[in-house]
């Protein structure tokens, strides 16, 4: 895990002015769906315990094989959590926008991570330590059901992807990225807009940019989207699950 450095937020260009969506921790947690279900005293302990870390563009958060230290959420920027098959090729799972946490399976298994988490663009994380996060399993039933919740949607999410993966389909490919970063299968705060370019989204998807493009052209036609100088808006997130859960088994 990298150690915690300065940073400082960038205001896109062509974006009215607008930054990316970002939180402060105390921001992150309130809008986080489990925090507000600890006791006072549990909550005060994780507001203690965490931690924030940088990352530049281009680096890993973790890396695949790294022994985790803890539960991770984002503040800011854009992660993509991927790994390398046993052909050599690289597997992208899922992207993560502000406001989404990972790495619980990981510490629940006790095992190094079997991703890498790239940061896209600078990003901010924060780090729950592990063994308040084990803590919180242990005292708080709240935690340790929405742990379990998020582990069961977490299986649901990676089981379709596996399955867009076989079908070869773009246009899933590209529905489940956007999906993903705007309603992952995580403890997310409600973020409706994100500045993301085609580049970045095809990254996550695993898709040409021509293919991309195509898709996201689709999605604006069918009014679950709707994308104005490089800012993508969530226009119904529940007919854009829908479209994607029909096309998975």
């Amino acid at each position: 895990m990298r150690s915690p450095r300065p940073f400082k937020a960038s205001i896109p260009s062509g974006a009215s002015g607008r930054p990316d969506p970002s939180f402060t921790v105390q921001e992150l947690l309130e809008a986080s769906g489990w925090f507000p279900l600890l006791a006072p005293d549990n909550q005060r302990a994780v507001r203690d315990a965490l931690r924030e870390i940088a990352v530049a563009a281009g680096e890993a958060a973790s890396h695949q094989g790294e022994v985790p230290h803890g539960w991770c959420g984002v503040l800011d920027g854009l992660i993509k959590l991927s790994s390398v098959n046993a052909e050599g090729r690289a597997v992208t799972f899922t992207g993560l926008a502000p406001g989404g946490w990972f790495g619980e399976a990981t510490l629940l298994r006790d095992a190094p991570f079997s991703v890498d988490a790239i940061a896209l663009r600078p990003s901010r994380i924060v780090m729950l330590p592990a063994d308040v996060f084990f803590q919180l399993l242990q005292a708080d039933f709240a935690f340790s059901r929405f742990i379990m919740t998020l582990l069961s949607e977490r299986l649901h999410w990676f089981m379709g992807h596996s399955y867009a993966n076989r079908a070869n389909d773009s246009r899933l490919r590209v529905a489940r990225a956007v999906v993903g970063l705007f309603q992952p299968a995580a403890c997310v705060s409600k973020v409706t807009e994100l500045r993301i370019s085609q580049e970045e989204l095809a990254n996550i998807a695993g898709v040409s940019r021509q293919s991309c493009n195509t898709a996201l052209k689709e999605l604006c036609e069918a009014k679950v989207l709707a994308i104005d100088y490089g800012v993508t808006r969530l226009l119904d997130p529940q007919r854009l699950r829908s479209l994607v859960d029909s096309a998975s088994p």
